[in-house]
């Protein structure tokens, strides 16, 4: 059975990314990394994904346009929205967008959730 876990980070700073990347792959994860929302796509596309890391301003276009997109493509997956610039409105938008696509799809919004030993996706209890 393949325990690897894997993880996408959407980012257009390369150095967030990239910092991303060497904690997760510490801890033994699978992560592939984009800069914007068509190469999120296009990865989501061709591989299955635990958890995606998705920062909420790509350049000029907020994530919000993508995610339910991401979640229609791949209705289990895990998203963390990330960003230096937020705002309460922004949170409540992505949240009510996850809400939105995942009830259309039939199934519970999932979680990414921090453990001492690990990290794991979906809907299993941290």
């Amino acid at each position: 059975m393949n325990t690897t876990r894997s993880a996408l980070i959407i980012d257009d700073d390369r150095g967030f990314r990239q910092s991303m990347r060497l904690c997760l792959e510490t801890d033994d994860a699978r992560v592939m990394t984009v800069g914007i929302s068509a190469a999120a796509l296009e990865a989501v596309d061709r591989s299955w994904f635990d958890v995606v890391f998705l920062d909420l301003w790509l350049q000029s276009e907020s994530c919000l346009t993508v995610l339910p997109e991401i979640l229609r493509r791949q209705s289990g997956i895990g998203v963390i929205v990330i960003t230096a610039f937020a705002s309460f409105e922004s949170a409540v938008e992505a949240m009510r967008l996850a809400r939105s696509t995942t009830s259309r799809n039939r199934s519970l919004p999932t979680r990414c959730a921090t453990r001492p030993g690990g990290w794991s996706a979906g809907n299993e209890q941290p």
